[in-house]
């Protein structure tokens, strides 16, 4: 089970950084693999990894829970701009279903992970030439995020790399850039996560034991220093830095397909 401890610990870890959680997950999981009961139960384990989101919901809230609670505190001020990011962040995550839904039916894009790794590192070194900009968030910039937000599910591909990348290329600030980012994606995996635990209610007993639970939580405080240390980075303007970390999981990955042929 310790495998499958690190592999959660892994999924929520990384969530907070832009180099793709799970990818790194399934480089991890062939170095240490999940129990065989696990892998056979696909449907089990699948919604194990989407459960395993609700951390990072959480996280995403304290994390940003003074700037998000002003607008609803002073209401009677700001309810217009409350309806316009709410409408905003429900546009894309629509168009990030929708677009999700297309490429399964397309057999899910799946790329090799040198490949993915390597579109993201390539999408973060990106940011050194970023134009500096105070440009609106608005329709057509919430559509395309939907989208890109939806490329990024593939294993490999960040998707808080892209979307916020995105941002920067049309114009929005580093700040609001990195705000929007995390706001997009944050009703999927909340509502990805309650689905999940509502479907695993019956299983949750032998999940939630005391080393689990550990873990998870352990987890949980390194995410959010780590979500710390990301705003750190965007706002220094040095987030493109993990472009060049990616040339690890990169290598990695290419070792790791050499054994596995």
């Amino acid at each position: 089970m310790y495998c499958f401890y690190m592999w959660a610990a892994t999924q929520i870890i990384l969530e907070s950084f832009p180099i793709s959680s799970s990818g790194h997950s399934a480089l991890l999981a062939f170095w240490c693999p999940l129990p065989h009961y696990l892998l056979m139960a696909k449907p089990f384990i699948t919604y194990v990894n989407y459960a395993l989101h609700m951390p990072t919901a959480i996280i995403i809230c304290l994390f940003f829970i003074r700037e998000w609670s002003f607008p609803f505190i002073h209401f009677r001020r700001c309810w217009k701009i409350i309806l316009k990011i709410s409408g905003l962040t429900a546009l894309a995550s629509m168009v990030t279903v929708v677009g999700y839904g297309i490429t399964s039916l397309i057999q899910k894009i799946m790329l090799p992970l040198p490949i993915s790794f390597a579109i993201t590192g390539v999408i973060l070194l990106s940011l050194r030439w970023c134009p500096r900009g105070d440009a609106k968030w608005n329709t057509p910039k919430a559509i395309v995020l939907g989208v890109i937000q939806a490329f990024a599910f593939v294993p490999g591909i960040s998707r808080l790399a892209c979307t916020y990348v995105a941002s920067r290329w049309m114009g929005i600030s580093v700040r609001r850039a990195f705000q929007i980012s995390l706001l997009i994606q944050w009703p999927l995996i909340l509502s990805a996560s309650i689905y999940s635990c509502i479907l695993l209610r019956t299983s949750m007993s032998e999940l939630l034991n005391i080393p689990f639970v550990w873990v998870m939580l352990s987890a949980c405080v390194i995410a959010y220093a780590g979500l710390y240390l990301v705003s750190k980075m965007v706002k220094k303007k040095i987030l493109w830095w993990w472009g060049a970390y990616m040339l690890l999981p990169i290598t990695v990955s290419l070792i790791t397909g050499v054994l596995h042929a």
